[in-house]
């Protein structure tokens, strides 16, 4: 074999070995939603988060059966919003090898290149927003959902990932931001651990947004990572956008950024009925 014929045999079987790679880490995402799925099919009947049950206003107490139209939910929602729930109850565990697999999917979608699956520590990762060169311990806030959070928003958004939010001329830290977006959205649409209805009232949505999001999920199971999606986006806009217009700025500003998000997320959510994620888009981007 010539030493041309070589070179084409490795390219070829690295190309190989990383496309059965990339279907392994895609297997894997099934397995832990099949599992998790599963798990539920065991417990109890799906119900309404105490959160959202518990905080009817006074005229619902009342006057609920009489009226043409409550914020209860539906049994279509209660559904749907729960096997969502058990898809965000995951913790990521660096001993877990399918939650590797999972991390190495991510790599290869921002490096184009496979991932040493027993030595993934790496400097490279701080380029994309991770606090270290282990990712692993940003995601223990948000669990093994903050990382598919992740790489959807990476294949839906690619060149905007590795060209500029990863662009260290920009300071913008991609993977953190993501992940805070993620949890956030987790706190404020009553999926997040040990919400207490009354303690943490301005912690979760009120009932007609929460309503809403409901009424979105039945019409697109993946309406929760389109949000985060919308989100985000949002967060680099604005981020820009304050550093072109005030050239000062600096990462002590960014929690201005978080906190202008946070309210105009449930602002948009509350002004109206929703019923598909397309007409939240429309009006999250509406307005400024």
């Amino acid at each position: 074999m010539s030493e041309n014929e070589q070179m084409i045999h490795i390219k070829s079987k690295s190309i190989l070995n990383y496309d059965i790679e990339q279907q392994e880490a895609q297997q894997n995402q099934a397995l832990i939603k099949q599992a998790q799925r599963e798990n539920g099919q065991r417990k109890l009947p799906y119900q309404e988060p105490d959160t959202h049950r518990q905080n009817r206003s006074t005229w619902e107490w009342l006057f609920g059966s009489c009226m043409s139209r409550t914020y209860d939910l539906d049994q279509q929602e209660i559904q749907a919003f729960g096997m969502l729930k058990e898809d965000t109850l995951e913790s990521f565990d660096e001993k877990n090898q399918t939650h590797i697999m999972i991390l190495a999917e991510l790599w290869e979608l921002i490096t184009e290149t496979a991932m040493d699956k027993e030595n993934y520590k790496n400097e490279e990762w701080v380029k994309y927003g991770f606090q270290n060169k282990n990712p692993c311990t940003d995601f223990r806030g948000g669990g093994v959902l903050s990382l598919l959070q992740i790489i959807h928003f990476t294949k839906n958004n690619k060149e905007l990932v590795i060209k500029d939010m990863s662009n260290p001329q920009n300071d913008f830290f991609f993977a953190l931001s993501s992940i805070n977006v993620t949890f956030f959205l987790k706190q404020v649409l009553h999926l997040a651990e040990h919400l207490d209805s009354k303690k943490d009232k301005n912690v979760f949505c009120d009932r007609q947004s929460f309503k809403s999001f409901c009424q979105m999920l039945v019409k697109d199971d993946d309406t929760f990572n389109k949000m985060h999606d919308i989100v985000l986006k949002d967060i680099f806009n604005s981020w820009i956008a304050l550093r072109k217009s005030q050239p000062k700025t600096s990462l002590i500003d960014f929690p201005k950024i978080e906190q202008q998000f946070k309210k105009k997320f449930r602002n948009v959510l509350s002004r109206q009925d929703y019923f598909k994620i397309t007409d939240f888009e429309r009006a999250f981007k509406a307005l400024k």
